[in-house]
């Protein structure tokens, strides 16, 4: 099961996606009133779509023992006359398949889990839970859950939080260079 959580950062419409592994931003760009600091929602869709078919059709090739050499989906979309959205893909390899070849490929495309989703739609259901604990708390045990597993990965923090000058968190943070650490990586991501 897939699973994915977004935290708004309170700027404009900038906001951190994060699936518990892998984090990525989202944004509108600056012509919508965003920052254009992340992926806009629609390049998100197009992006799962072009990683399924990429990815998909890289292991049908390994199975077949086909070389593809550098593959490349291109997609793009729009909408037609009808208002209905539509999503052209292009497919390019650099390695030489025959005309048979590439012919499987397209009908293999036609069917990745993606498309078919897509394809389908999606029942999506909504409802109201909890208000999330306050940002300070949040954050503060977010830290404490990656310091403790020594981890690299960013943590997200509002630029007002500050761990109180007492807190265990604070002196174990400046003994071992985490919070240093931290700052560097985060410095970085900008």
């Amino acid at each position: 099961m897939a699973y994915a959580r977004i935290v708004s950062t309170g700027a404009n419409y900038l906001h951190h996606i994060s699936n518990g592994s892998f984090d990525v931003d989202a944004d509108e760009p600056a012509t919508l009133g965003g920052q254009g600091k992340g992926f806009a929602p629609f390049d998100l869709y197009l992006a799962s779509l072009a990683a399924c078919t990429a990815i998909t059709l890289r292991m049908y090739a390994q199975r077949k023992g086909w070389e593809l050499g550098e593959f490349h989906a291109e997609l793009r979309s729009e909408r037609d006359g009808d208002g209905r959205f539509h999503v052209h893909r292009v497919l390019h390899a650099s390695a030489e398949l025959s005309d048979a070849q590439w012919q499987r490929l397209l009908e293999v495309v036609e069917k990745t889990p993606v498309t078919l989703v897509m394809r389908e739609g999606a029942r999506i259901t909504t409802e109201h839970g909890p208000a999330p604990p306050t940002a300070q708390r949040r954050e503060c045990s977010t830290v404490r859950w990656r310091m403790a597993l020594n981890s690299c990965s960013t943590c997200w923090m509002s630029s007002a939080w500050k761990p109180a000058a007492s807190s265990s968190w604070s002196a174990a943070a400046a003994a071992s260079g985490s919070s240093s650490r931290w700052r560097q990586q985060r410095a970085g991501r900008k």
